[in-house]
């Protein structure tokens, strides 16, 4: 029932992580259970996961009415500069430590592509890609994923989200999902994002302490959500908060931990690494970044 409860909550939060971060784990343990999925089923299969990928997209406006939250005044304007260009690795790894064939490495690479006027609104627009290497015995050889955000220019704030996938078979065929768009909710604003960037970032402080309140589809229960800056470090030679996600149960057991790394100056992820109980299943790393 515990394991029922995690990957619920992965699904549901995660385009916070690919999917979130909130972060980027729940992004990568919701995509990794599909493709592992992928390794011992039919092509039916793999047809039923590219539905499941689409339905996220279509559903987030009826999951979106689920959440409630307490989101800090945001202390600084979003820093991007048309032509940014962010690199990161990626890990996810099966929650049963004996079984690696659900390991999933990757490479994310997120540009912000142009302004764009979205409803009277000035946008950066955020594209990203994963593309994630599968194992051998897999029927897919890989899959890219590409998202992309609109950025709210002065608030931050997300306010329109697009998504499309490609799962490419071991023979050499390419199977592609349906683009799906969504406009962005406002009462959730804070909390979608595209891995590297959450709208929360802006409001980070040393007194920064977030929590979302989510009821469990099909589970009687209520999660939360808590995200709190427990200091500052330099990772990857950037100054940069140090934010810990907990999602606890209804009895404030912690399903899962996540550190997350957020530049200081830039406001976009850095580093995130999640924990089930001491065992380490996914990891971001920012490894390359270069802009105008």
């Amino acid at each position: 029932m515990e394991k029922k409860k995690v990957n619920n909550f992965i699904f549901v939060i995660g385009f916070i992580v690919i999917v979130g971060l909130i972060s980027t784990y729940l992004i990568l343990s919701n995509n990794s259970e599909i493709e592992h999925s992928n390794t011992t089923n039919s092509s039916n299969t793999v047809n039923s996961s590219v539905e499941k990928y689409v339905d996220f997209t279509e559903n987030v406006k009826k999951r979106a009415k689920e959440i409630k939250f307490t989101a800090p005044e945001h202390n600084i304007k979003p820093q991007f500069k048309v032509g940014d260009k962010f690199k990161y690795t990626t890990y996810g790894s099966s929650l049963n430590p004996k079984d690696n064939s659900g390991n999933i490495n990757g490479i994310l690479e997120c540009m912000v592509e142009k302004l764009e006027r979205i409803n009277g609104t000035d946008c950066y627009v955020l594209v990203s890609t994963i593309q994630k290497s599968l194992p051998d015995n897999s029927p897919l050889k890989a899959t890219i994923s590409e998202t992309k955000d609109w950025v709210d220019k002065d608030t931050g704030k997300i306010i329109k989200m697009s998504a499309r996938k490609s799962m490419i078979q071991q023979n050499g065929k390419v199977i592609e999902t349906p683009s799906s768009e969504a406009m962005t909710p406002n009462e959730t604003s804070e909390i979608y994002g595209n891995i590297i960037y959450y709208p929360w970032m802006l409001a980070l402080d040393d007194n920064f302490e977030m929590q979302i309140n989510e009821n469990g589809q099909g589970i009687k229960t209520t999660f939360v959500s808590v995200l709190k800056v427990i200091g500052k470090e330099k990772i990857n030679n950037r100054d940069c908060f140090k934010v810990e996600l907990r999602a606890l149960d209804e009895n404030k057991h912690v399903l899962l931990r996540e550190n997350i790394w957020v530049d200081i100056k830039k406001r976009v992820l850095v580093k995130a690494e999640t924990y089930s109980e001491n065992l380490k299943v996914g990891e971001v790393n920012l490894i390359d970044y270069s802009g105008l």
